[in-house]
């Protein structure tokens, strides 16, 4: 674990609950716990399948860029603070993003 780093392994989320805005209010309240720690970044561990495309949708709809290659995992930052706000009534849905979560930084590496 790295100092001000919230790292988040898995998210599981049934696809009866995606698109419904369940994922925006998940990952609001990672970006909530990791202010309460003091954390400035939360990190999610993304491996792009055929069967995760709706949740590698919805990163990217939040800024993140995934370009793992074949069979990569993407780890991808979001500054906390930005993503504390997604399930707030500001956030602008229609736009998609905060700001193109410009906090959104991406680092992958492949697997030997």
């Amino acid at each position: 674990m790295r100092p001000g780093l919230l790292d988040v392994d898995n998210v599981l989320l049934s696809c009866r609950a995606l698109g419904r805005r369940v994922e925006h209010r998940m990952l609001s309240h990672l970006g909530r716990i990791a202010q309460e720690e003091g954390r400035e970044k939360v990190r999610i561990t993304f491996v792009p399948t055929p069967k995760n495309k709706p949740a590698r949708e919805f990163l990217e709809s939040l800024g993140a860029l995934i370009d793992a290659g074949d069979g990569g995992t993407c780890h991808l930052d979001f500054e906390s603070e930005r993503i504390a706000d997604l399930s707030s009534p500001q956030y602008d849905e229609h736009a998609g993003r905060i700001g193109s979560l410009s906090g959104a930084t991406q680092e992958s590496f492949y697997r030997a």
